[in-house]
């Protein structure tokens, strides 16, 4: 079985009909789930906020973990497939106190990669996939030389910066690839406009 055969049920637009607040709910606790700590998935927001970022993460999720499901099959499809580990991808907001911008959850079946897009620039969603495949190719949370090797020859197929060769004794590999920060990041979850 190869990764892209099993996609995760949130890839696809909402049954018409469907409340889109019980489906964020349903989304969010999905998700939490799959993550280490059900509690490192939170919104972001105001309380007055909260229904109206519900709302569009009900309607519209499934078009921020489209753009993401794309991100990754294409960086799969560079891989021969007994490289290709099973793995799916969904984007959702990290709690600040985390201090993460992604993880990849090697407990779950298939691995679970959970980003928070809020915070990268558009153009740098690719740089915070590779690092969190970088983690399920080596099977590992850490950033030592296997991390290193797969995160280098995933830049590579990519075209992305490539890891310095001293990056294990600078302590780069943890923010590598590097990726521009979002200006507008505390509008993200609640302007709902992924599309």
């Amino acid at each position: 079985m190869t990764a892209w055969d099993t996609p995760h049920p949130w890839l696809t637009a909402p049954e018409p009909g469907v409340d889109p607040v019980v489906r964020a709910n349903a989304y969010l606790r999905w998700v939490r789930q799959r993550s280490p700590q059900s509690d490192w998935i939170t919104l972001p927001v105001a309380a007055e906020q909260h229904l109206a970022v519900l709302t569009a993460l009900g309607l519209d999720i499934h078009t921020l973990n489209q753009q993401l499901h794309q991100i990754l099959m294409d960086l799969l499809a560079g891989l021969r497939l007994e490289e290709r580990p099973l793995v799916q991808m969904v984007a959702a907001p990290l709690a600040l106190r985390v201090g993460i911008d992604g993880l990849c959850n090697l407990q779950t079946q298939p691995i679970t990669l959970i980003v928070d897009p809020s915070r990268i620039a558009v153009d740098d969603w690719p740089h915070l996939v590779v690092h969190e495949l970088a983690h399920a190719l080596t099977q590992g949370t850490g950033h030592g030389p296997r991390f290193f090797h797969a995160l280098t020859a995933l830049c590579i197929a990519q075209d992305l910066p490539i890891p310095p060769s001293d990056s294990l004794q600078r302590g780069l590999l943890p923010y590598w690839p590097p990726c521009r920060p979002n200006p507008q990041a505390d509008q993200f979850w609640s302007a709902g406009e992924w599309g």
